[in-house]
């Protein structure tokens, strides 16, 4: 927490350090956890009592990947943050995080040409360990890959300042080979940087 003994006190400040707090036990997987804080008032200032239910820690036993046929599950889970709980692996859960790997996977699959992968699902099963005092979650994302697309090239309308062969020199990917996302993406702002470095601050695109 950032507050100190002896500094002025600042509801705001107090309640960003309870936002710190629980932000730290939903690192360690306390995704249950609450905290609330009490002012209570001393002859030389007050004193700040922070009051924090931690709950049970919920950590994640197993992560499996159906749908995959391209690429290897052992692949698909170096891509992720969340971990399965081992021996210098915590595996703790969080929500957010599940969300963000979900678009790894599927910008990964994008890199590769899959541009209609998509991910159904992702089932989670829960068990509560009597002995560790802890809840154990098993993770299945459910994967549909479609089919590999190869990129047919790019055409440009309504350019009058520049000509169609100078803004295409921008272009790093070519008609014919895999589809890749991100280098899509990364044509269409070299293409749009050549009227910003030019001075064509108002101009509108439409990929």
């Amino acid at each position: 927490i950032k507050i100190k003994a002896s500094d002025v006190y600042v509801e705001s400040k107090v309640l960003l350090d309870e936002r710190i707090i629980r932000n730290y036990y939903l690192k360690k997987g306390y995704t249950s956890s609450s905290v609330y804080h009490d002012v209570v008032e001393k002859d030389n200032g007050v004193e700040v009592v922070f009051h924090i239910n931690e709950g049970a820690s919920t950590i994640i036993n197993e992560i499996k990947i159906t749908g995959n046929t391209i690429v290897s599950e052992r692949a698909l889970k170096k891509k992720l943050e969340l971990k399965e709980a081992g021996l210098f692996k915590q595996g703790a859960y969080q929500s957010s995080t599940l969300e963000m790997d979900k678009q790894k996977i599927i910008s990964y699959y994008k890199e590769k040409g899959y541009a209609d992968a998509t991910i159904l699902d992702v089932l989670i099963e829960s068990t509560y360990n009597e002995e560790k005092q802890r809840n154990e979650l098993s993770l299945t994302f459910v994967i549909q890959e479609g089919v590999q697309y190869t990129f047919g090239g790019l055409s440009i309308k309504g350019n009058e300042v520049f000509s169609v062969n100078e803004l295409l020199k921008q272009q790093k990917l070519k008609a014919g080979s895999v589809y890749n996302e991100v280098k899509f993406q990364e044509d269409l702002s070299a293409i749009q940087s050549v009227y910003f470095e030019n001075g064509y601050m108002s101009n509108e695109y439409y990929p």
